[in-house]
């Protein structure tokens, strides 16, 4: 039995389009053209692939299998492409990238700057769908870049390869004077004169124990050299020490690690939920994250939001927060508007994950594989 590649391709792409008009569409085919390549497939393979479903066509259960048949095919098309890609010793050809709009404001220009000169283009595009619409943005892109809320799912399914990139916390937004923001601040200092004290106590504590630790060795040292060579002294004088210093430089390193990330931490204010009630909501549509937040928001406090409306450009959203229309849920790296404050929402875990998604094999073509690692180091360019 025999199958032609280019028609697997076809019914692949109408796995992930759903019509035959998309399909075309995408291919740069006529409707006709598509329906003649899928029937002569079906031939080919023996079975009825395709079947009616009122005025469209969907895949039969044999249809349904052979797509995943034809997705290890074809990924193995893609693998034998890698390995001659790397004969050949550098990436080529064009990658297509897709981003949700704020991960290409965060992350995009940094990676097309460490992809420079690479050897091949990234074609990059940002597309403002929510993560279920996954499988159709792979049909149109190598990489795609998405999110969810946290409390969701991993994305991906058996045709997709998907994995974290980042988690990024998502903040209450209310406008510069607002009471929220006074009472916020009004905790941080609170909290971080807390902190301050705990800080303190913890490095008074850690120099009395450096001090007696350098009492107790020196007082070793001095029976050690009475009982043992001179020479042998001076040599276990110089481990100990020379341990002892490795040590505490852990240790201050240690402390210091800690001490920038709970500042770093603490330069977010944070309001308790019991505050939030009776505010007026600006939020996105309905299957995105900072949405789904809310709503698990609502569920964990039983505070019922008001949503007045629903913008998904975090750049609108602030500029009405900022003119007193409302409050807002903003992911933290997006909060960038001069007359607005990003505030954290004590004890309740509000965060969106950002997922990096390809077809299953494609990181082995050496292009993607840049593209994956550039992204990698541009989120661990943000920090902690």
């Amino acid at each position: 039995m025999f199958m032609d590649v280019h028609r697997l391709r076809i019914l692949r792409e109408f796995a992930d389009r759903g019509t035959v008009a998309a399909t075309a569409d995408a291919l740069a085919m006529t409707p006709s053209a598509v329906s003649q390549q899928l029937k002569v497939l079906a031939r080919e393979a023996g079975v009825e692939l395709l079947e009616p479903d009122g005025r469209r066509i969907r895949l039969t259960d044999a249809g349904l299998a052979l797509v995943a048949r034809a997705e290890s095919v074809l990924a193995e098309l893609d693998r034998a492409r890698a390995e001659m890609d790397r004969y050949r010793s550098t990436p080529m050809g064009v990658v297509r990238l897709t981003m949700f709009p704020s991960a290409a404001e965060l992350l995009l220009p940094d990676v097309l700057r460490r992809v420079a000169g690479a050897g091949f283009a990234v074609r990059a595009a940002d597309v403002d769908l929510p993560g279920t619409e996954l499988p159709a943005m792979l049909a149109d892109a190598d990489v795609v870049v998405t999110h969810r809320d946290e409390r969701a799912a991993p994305l991906g399914g058996p045709r997709i390869a998907s994995r974290e990139l980042m988690r990024e916390p998502i903040d209450l937004v209310v406008p510069v004077g607002h009471p929220l923001a006074e009472r916020a601040r009004r905790r941080e200092r609170s909290e971080r004169a807390e902190s301050v004290g705990r800080r303190e106590r913890s490095e008074r504590a850690e120099s009395v124990g450096r001090r007696e630790r350098s009492e107790r060795a020196e007082s070793v040292g001095r029976r050690e050299r009475s009982e043992r060579a001179e020479s042998v002294g001076r040599r276990e004088r110089s481990e100990r020490a020379e341990s002892v210093g490795r040590r505490e430089r852990s240790e201050r390193a240690e402390s210091v690690g800690r001490r920038e990330r709970s500042e770093r931490a603490e330069s977010v204010p944070r309001v308790d939920p019991a505050a939030l009630g009776e505010l007026d909501w600006i939020s996105v549509r309905d299957g995105f994250p900072v949405d789904d937040v809310l709503r698990s928001f609502a569920t964990i406090t039983g505070v019922q939001p008001r949503i007045v409306q629903r913008i998904n450009d975090f750049h609108t959203m602030q500029a009405m927060v900022a003119a007193g229309l409302g409050v807002a849920l903003v992911a933290r790296h997006a909060v960038t508007h001069p007359g607005v404050v990003g505030i954290e929402i004590a004890d309740v875990r509000a965060a969106r994950i950002v997922e990096v998604a390809t077809r299953p094999g494609a990181h082995r073509r050496p292009a993607i594989a840049a593209v994956l690692s550039a992204l990698d180091a541009a989120v661990a360019a943000l920090g902690p």
